[in-house]
């Protein structure tokens, strides 16, 4: 409810005219029960027909009034929630696309994964009918001051009846809150397997799941069964409740009403304008009830965006430097992941200059990965700097720093797009002639000479319908589109024929000849060999930093002091890879 007076007052002129139209159309849904007293007052009693004509147009023109503001009024109510929705969708868009990394690593995918739907709940919870059912609520207490106006006793009846309507709702809200959030998580469990068993066909297939699946699906699709059941009852008792409190009513307003009539205090048409007025008034407290469940509904699911949007967003300043020259320094870095029993590493230090050659060793698990999403910004130590330049990496424009470094992880996912565009992502600017010679340096041209539509043929499912090769190929040329001075390579290999092997190494021999800084994680003894220094993670807590070669800037090598530098100059080169 809260939401729904924020986006009222967010454009109070709207809402006023909304409120306006309100108290006109509960003015002309008076008309009826005032149509059925006078006619049986006036008419019955009297018979003339000129009576019935005029009291037949009046209501006419009632009606044909009343259809106009209820039209009128549905569209200021749509109006009520356009900006409001808009502005939710922007925002939950633009925290899918800008929280940091680090914070989306501790929220499961199937949170992600139900964003959308959230979205949905919420936009369906502040919808025109909605919106007009709350404010109808409070404007019905004019129904029953009519009522009063009539007969006090048998309006104080109508009240009671009110009165049990919100009681019963209530409790029936209550009840439904508790099963609504059982039925979200037998939900989100059932999508998650099913996922689970689309995305794992093969392992389903081969190591034959199928049993275990079914035993698992069937439990959870009884859970849900059940539960849905339940909500369905809950629902249809207070449905059921609400409309044998209104037959009620009208049964004790007739059978009270009657003694009246008989006594002269009360006319036949005011007992029947009397039970409309108050069956009026309870049907739009029942419909407020129905509508409070939605509305609670959507709060949730407002909170629940609200909770994602909040998530800490990268910014989007920082420094610029006017050339980066890739120099790279890890000073006293340490990095552990909640609930884990001990540091993935702690006070790793060592200066990269332009040029060098570094491998990152360790077995899985050891840090590999965490090691270059640091470097990339994705994620920030727990203590100590990394260095561009000798500028803090978190300091850096973020937008900036990632045209800096050619960067392929080792498990790439991609846009639901066009491979062509996923691999001018973050270089819109490349030309065909650099688009071309990257497509082959990755040598991704005889996949794409194999598909009809070349570079424009659509990646769907984030990459997970290509083959692992073509997805580290496709990587790679994304990689290559920035041209950074430095090179983030995490198992650039794995997955890799021989083919795919022998592209690799070429590409990191003139990388090396460039002079560009190269990080490369992995195992490979052909890019090992190339190498100046490398980095054990197996060495707990503090890395080992291992001289693979003579330092050309002469340079000594130590375990995690400061100072040390990686050999500087095309290793690659002296050392071609592959031979």
């Amino acid at each position: 409810m809260k939401e729904l007076f924020r986006r009222l007052t967010l454009r109070p002129l709207l809402a006023a005219q909304l409120l306006t139209a309100t108290l006109v159309v509960t003015f002309l849904n008076l008309a009826s029960p005032l149509f059925v007293i006078q006619v049986l007052n006036l008419y019955v009693t009297f018979g003339l027909d000129g009576t019935l004509l005029t009291l037949t147009v009046g209501m006419c023109i009632a009606l044909a009034l009343l259809l106009g503001f209820l039209m009128v009024r549905t569209k200021l109510a749509l109006a009520v929630s356009v900006i409001p929705d808009q502005e939710l969708a922007e925002e939950v868009y633009r925290s899918m696309t800008r929280v940091r990394s680090q914070a989306l690593d501790h929220v499961t995918k199937t949170r992600v994964q139900e964003l959308p739907q959230q979205l949905q709940h919420v936009q369906t919870g502040y919808e025109a009918q909605n919106v007009t059912s709350v404010l109808d609520a409070p404007f019905s207490m004019l129904y029953v001051i009519a009522a009063l106006l009539l007969s006090p006793g048998l309006a104080i009846v109508g009240l009671v009846g009110m009165g049990l309507m919100l009681g019963s709702g209530w409790l029936a809200l209550g009840s439904s809150r508790r099963l609504l959030k059982d039925v979200r998580l037998a939900a989100a469990e059932q999508r998650a397997q099913a996922l689970g068993a689309l995305y794992g066909v093969d392992t389903v297939r081969a190591f034959r799941g199928e049993s275990m699946l079914r035993a698992l699906w069937g439990r959870q699709v009884l859970r849900f069964t059940d539960l849905r059941m339940r909500m369905a009852e809950n629902r249809g008792l207070f449905q059921n409740v609400s409309q044998t409190v209104i037959i009620g009513m009208s049964v004790l307003i007739y059978a009270l009403g009657a003694r009246e009539v008989v006594s002269g205090t009360l006319s036949m048409g005011a007992l029947i304008g009397v039970n409309i007025l108050v069956g009026r008034a309870m049907q739009t407290i029942s419909r407020f009830v129905m509508t409070y469940t939605q509305l609670k509904r959507a709060d949730e699911a407002l909170a629940e965006l609200h909770e994602f949007t909040t998530l800490p967003v990268e910014t989007e300043e920082g420094t610029v430097l006017r050339e980066y020259l890739g120099r790279l320094t890890f000073k006293d870095v340490s990095l552990a992941f909640p609930g884990a029993t001990g540091p993935l590493y702690e006070n790793l230090s060592v200066h990269l200059e332009p040029g060098s050659v570094v491998v990152v060793a360790g077995h899985n698990g050891a840090g590999k990965t965490s090691l270059m999403r640091l470097v990339t910004g994705l994620i920030d130590p727990d203590r100590g700097e990394i260095l561009a330049d000798g500028v803090n990496v978190r300091q850096l424009d973020p937008a900036w720093w990632r045209k800096q470094f050619v960067y392929m992880p080792q498990e790439p996912a991609f846009l639901n797009a066009t491979m062509r565009e996923n691999i001018l992502a973050a270089n819109p600017e490349l030309g065909d002639e650099r688009l071309n010679r990257i497509v082959n340096e990755a040598d991704l041209g005889r996949f794409l000479h194999s598909r009809p539509d070349g570079l424009d043929t659509p990646v769907t499912d984030s990459g997970r319908t290509l083959s692992l090769g073509v997805r580290r190929r496709l990587a790679l040329a994304r990689a290559l589109a920035t041209d950074g001075r430095l090179v983030l390579l995490d198992e650039p290999t794995e997955g890799l024929d021989a083919d795919g092997c022998r592209a690799m190494y070429a590409l990191l021999n003139r990388l090396a000849r460039e002079g560009r800084t190269i990080l490369a994680a992995t195992h490979d003894p052909n890019i090992v060999k190339g190498a100046g220094l490398r980095i054990n993670l197996n060495r707990k807590p503090v890395p080992q930093i291992e001289q693979l070669r003579p330092a050309m800037s002469g340079a000594a090598g130590s375990q995690g002091s400061p100072g040390t530098n990686a050999a500087a100059g095309p290793l690659l080169a002296s050392a071609p890879l592959g031979r």
